[in-house]
């Protein structure tokens, strides 16, 4: 599915969903999109093409159960039909063009299935050789548009969103505001400019993510991909971006647990800080000068926490002497969240493989190195690709013949932290 947002009218945000229009069950999607629209969003929901769609009353009753009001319903037979009603919508959001759409994973989902005969006879699957746009399949991640909730089954978590630019957008506000890292941002947006992205650009929000090689418990930590995982004891895996130690300082791998949890805590520079900054004070309270700002999860290893910042736009860099900083309301929530002796992974797994809805997907972060790049010159540290072949071959076991070594290749290169589909679809 799609997600663009963008202010609509006065200021009020808008969130245009693309749905599969011959899919009857869009429930999944929906209450992904519940966990990601803010209250105030207006919602419109665009069903694509489709013969035997959902009715309006069953669809509904679908957005009544994700809890989704106000809901504006509307139908087109193609991308370009899409692009017509978002025009209507508002006229800013005319200078998304049918040949950006299409760069989407909506529209890559669109290009390969209108191929497909969706008759009452039987499916005529499209010739081997345009089973895929393959160039652009790197460049986001492609998905059912039917569901996008991690299941039970499923080791991939969220769903591909966009933000439509305005003149004053930044990434570091666009990271904030959709709860990413400002490295993540620039990663998977090589091409625009962080500080003046211009209007109506359509940015890539890493917001969809494969979950770690690791034990589905406690809190679970990528390093590369500056990242966090909680697994609570019920309910679904929630995640967010962090910042981490930098070179000469980083952050430990390996098993912890937490080990104290404070309100308000004392910050207390180490000696290595103080040598860096000799006029640092010896404490510092709480308050607003704090760098851990107002909460704090101390970890089993000595000098190490979980924390907040007085600084927000650091989440996402690899700027700490080592602990893991966290969004003030991100903390606040983990914070009450997790109890003394949760578990605690910390993981470096630049290259991530998982299975969604019996399609693989292969998502490639930016190195350690990659990182400090990006930061400063908005590209990766070199062009070299990172090796997630026998990743990808183990993980496919006998859905190897499906692989598409192209997009796996080329995903490994680009780095960018969007995940990939790379098996070809089965024809239907």
């Amino acid at each position: 599915m799609v997600l663009l947002r963008r202010n609509e009218g006065k200021g009020r945000p808008c969130v245009v969903l693309v749905l599969d229009g011959s899919s009857e069950d869009h429930e999944g999607t929906l209450a992904a999109t519940r966990a990601l629209a803010g209250p105030r969003d207006r919602l419109h929901a665009v069903l694509l093409g489709g013969n035997r769609a959902a009715s309006r009353d069953t669809l509904s009753r679908q957005f009544e159960r994700a809890h989704l009001a106000n809901v504006s319903l509307e139908r087109c037979s193609d991308l370009a039909g899409v692009g017509h009603f978002l025009a209507q919508l508002n006229p800013g959001l005319a200078a998304i063009e049918t040949a950006a759409l299409e760069r989407t994973s909506c529209g890559r989902w669109w290009r390969t299935h209108s191929a497909i005969s969706c008759s009452s006879e039987k499916p005529r699957a499209m010739p081997a050789a345009r089973a895929l746009p393959l160039a652009p399949l790197a460049a986001v991640a492609l998905m059912a548009l039917a569901g996008s909730l991690a299941s039970p089954a499923s080791a991939v978590v969220g769903m591909p969103a966009f933000h439509l630019t305005e003149e004053r957008d930044t990434l570091l506000d666009m990271a904030r505001e959709h709860d990413v890292g400002y490295v993540a941002i620039r990663a998977a947006n090589p091409r625009i400019d962080p500080w003046l992205p211009g209007i109506g650009k359509l940015v890539t929000l890493p917001v969809q993510h494969i979950l770690p090689d690791a034990p589905h418990r406690g809190i679970v930590i990528n390093l590369p991909e500056l990242r966090l995982y909680y697994y609570p004891a019920r309910g679904d895996v929630r995640t967010f971006p962090i910042g981490i130690g930098g070179e000469g300082k980083e952050t430990p791998l390996g098993h912890t647990q937490i080990a104290n949890k404070r309100p308000h805590p004392v910050w207390v520079p180490t000696k290595s800080e103080h040598e860096e900054e000799p006029d640092l004070p010896a404490s510092v309270g709480p308050g607003p000068d704090n760098p851990m700002g107002d909460f704090a999860l101390y970890l089993g290893w000595k000098g190490y926490a979980m924390h907040g910042t007085n600084k927000p736009y650091s989440i996402g860099r690899r700027d700490s002497h080592g602990c893991i900083r966290l969004y003030p309301e991100d903390i606040e929530w983990l914070y009450r969240a997790v109890a003394i002796g949760t578990p605690v992974t910390v993981v470096n797994q630049p290259a991530k493989v998982g299975w969604s809805g019996g399609e693989l997907y292969l998502e490639v972060n930016p190195t350690e190195d990659d990182v400090d790049a990006l930061e400063t010159e908005g590209v990766p540290n070199s062009s070299e690709g990172i090796d997630a072949d026998e990743l990808v071959a183990k993980a496919a076991g006998a859905d190897i013949s499906r692989l598409d070594w192209y997009t796996i290749h080329l995903t490994e290169v680009r780095r960018d932290g969007v995940p990939v589909q790379v098996t070809r679809p089965v024809p239907y």
